[in-house]
């Protein structure tokens, strides 16, 4: 499963959710066509997309707690998010110190 979320306009509240099931398909095997897509409203629920067949429901149960969370970001402090703190700390030692270095190259090139 991939989850895929697009800005809906301006709104910074809401979002399109994309969800594309994936598999492997047999190398020399015909492929079928392309599914159609199936868009749901804003308050229907996961469950009227019988080909997400029983993920529906768990999507159903993620989906009730997507307010809270949003909230939550809302009064968050700091007000921004680290999705990976560990890699990103590392990517960020790694450009202070190649900063620092490419300022004393400059000094020495003068």
């Amino acid at each position: 499963m991939v989850f895929r979320f697009l800005p809906m306009g301006d709104d910074p509240g809401r979002s399109i959710m994309d969800i594309m099931m994936l598999a492997p398909w047999p190398a020399g095997k015909p492929k079928p066509p392309a599914a159609q897509l199936h868009q749901l409203g804003p308050e229907e629920p996961w469950t009227n997309a019988p080909e997400l067949a029983s993920f529906a429901r768990i999507l159903d149960q993620d989906v009730f707690n997507l307010p809270k969370v949003q909230a939550g970001l809302k009064t968050k402090h700091p007000p921004f998010v680290w999705y990976s703190a560990y890699q990103e700390s590392k990517i960020r030692n790694f450009h202070q110190h190649y900063d620092r270095m490419m300022e004393q190259e400059s000094h020495i090139r003068g």
